[in-house]
């Protein structure tokens, strides 16, 4: 869902506005801490594989959990990425037929 909603943002920039880096940071953040807080006491809201990765070095997560965690975050992004190629070219095929 991050890298859907974050990578979405950017999709219907067509010219450069003086606030459109502004509208950008503010989905992609708002996407972040809403997801967090939907998944918060599931599993930590670990959503970035550094900071998986991070646990495991200073020792708070044991090794079989990190994989799963990181197995899933980049399942979750390659499905996101996928959601949103498909919504783009079904946009793309739309405007082009107009």
């Amino acid at each position: 869902m991050y890298v859907l909603k974050g990578c979405r943002s950017l999709t219907h920039i067509r010219e450069q506005d003086s606030d459109t880096h502004l509208k950008v940071v503010f989905t992609v953040g708002l996407a972040q801490a809403t997801l967090m807080q939907c998944v918060y006491y599931i599993h930590g809201a670990y959503m970035n594989p550094a900071i998986t990765l991070t646990m495991i070095v200073t020792g708070e997560m044991e090794l079989a959990r990190v994989v799963c965690y990181l197995l899933v975050l980049c399942c979750g992004a390659i499905a996101g990425a996928g959601i949103l190629r498909r919504q783009q070219s079904t946009m793309d095929r739309l405007v082009s037929h107009k």
